[in-house]
């Protein structure tokens, strides 16, 4: 029985247990009043998206009941008060951002079966990750990348310093999202930046590799405590809104090679300035009028400094 409602300000919600699927939204009444579910039997296999999504209360579920459980779906317990959960063996599809933003402290443990999972799962939580031998994924250095780690997909928090192994290529989303890193520099076998690579992360450096080309749209956004980002020489683009939401962000390095920012590439960036030497034009699209570079540097109060490849580092006095 698939059950799609429930009485509006619940509180303690018994799941009867001829049920087998939680419905998406289920819980959509009982927001600001579901403290606790208790499954009475174990014949769940499924929860629906956003089935208890934004419950800001809720904080106890004997998820571990749901013995046959095999799917969960996206954000069905994000947003909410769960510090601890017992996850079933069985499962084998995550939706994305399935306890985002919760107070979540726990060791995952990618079982065999898993078929599907991304670094967005534990959003912002406090997550170890252990890995069994499994078709599709693999652990190096307590992250968890794809089975080839060609794909690095989700950072643990445990991790202070990130050991790659050499034939990672790409960056997939939300991979740092529960990541507790501060600096992280990018080995050059790296290429492809996923949309949002690096979202939500406590990164206060990054330092991009020279074999990115493209920085596509949302690859780094909303990060609340970068300050210094570099793009090394050969980063050629930087797509609308690539870089978002990084209130913080005091210097970023560009390269020569830089040859196209589009509008509102550096997004909501609001104490940023900077400058490419061989590219004047870049000033103009985000300080009207087009400055040139002594009138820009001098009410800013700002120290410069060139590199031996020729970008220009601007630093921002706090």
């Amino acid at each position: 029985m698939i059950l799609n409602t429930f009485a509006a300000y619940t509180v303690t919600a018994e799941i009867p247990d001829d049920v087998t699927e939680l419905g998406p939204s289920l819980f959509e009444n009982s927001k600001t009043t579901l403290k606790e579910i208790i499954f009475k039997g174990n014949r769940v296999t499924k929860i629906g998206q956003k089935a208890c999504h934004a419950c800001v209360k809720l904080e106890k579920v004997n998820l571990e009941a749901c013995i046959d459980l095999t799917y969960i779906g996206e954000l069905a317990f994000a947003v909410t008060k769960i510090k601890s959960i017992t996850l079933p063996t069985k499962i084998t599809h995550f939706g994305t951002q399935v306890f985002r933003s919760c107070p979540l402290t726990c060791t995952f443990h990618i079982y065999a079966d898993i078929q599907t999972f991304d670094g967005s799962v534990f959003f912002g939580t406090n997550v170890t990750y252990e890995c069994d031998e499994n078709a599709n994924f693999s652990i190096y250095s307590g992250n968890i990348y794809s089975k080839n780690r060609e794909k690095l997909i989700a950072v643990g928090s445990n991790v202070e310093t990130i050991d790659f192994p050499e034939e990672v290529t790409t960056i997939c989303w939300c991979a740092f999202s529960a990541s507790r890193c501060t600096e992280v520099k990018l080995p050059d076998t790296v290429n492809t930046l996923s949309y949002l690579a690096f979202h939500g992360t406590f990164l206060k450096t990054l330092i991009l590799s020279k074999n990115i080309r493209v920085l596509n749209c949302q690859v780094i956004s909303g990060n609340p405590n970068l300050e210094r980002l570099v793009l090394p020489e050969g980063i050629e683009e930087i797509k609308k809104e690539a870089i978002n939401e990084c209130k913080k962000l005091l210097v970023v390095i560009l390269p020569s090679t830089l040859t196209n920012v589009e509008q509102e590439g550096i997004k909501n960036c609001k104490r940023i300035f900077y400058v490419s030497h061989s590219h004047n034009e870049l000033i103009g699209m985000y300080h009207k009028g087009g400055f040139p570079l002594k009138a820009l540097l001098q009410p800013l109060k700002c120290t410069l400094s060139s590199s031996k490849q020729s970008s220009i580092y601007i630093y921002v006095q706090q």
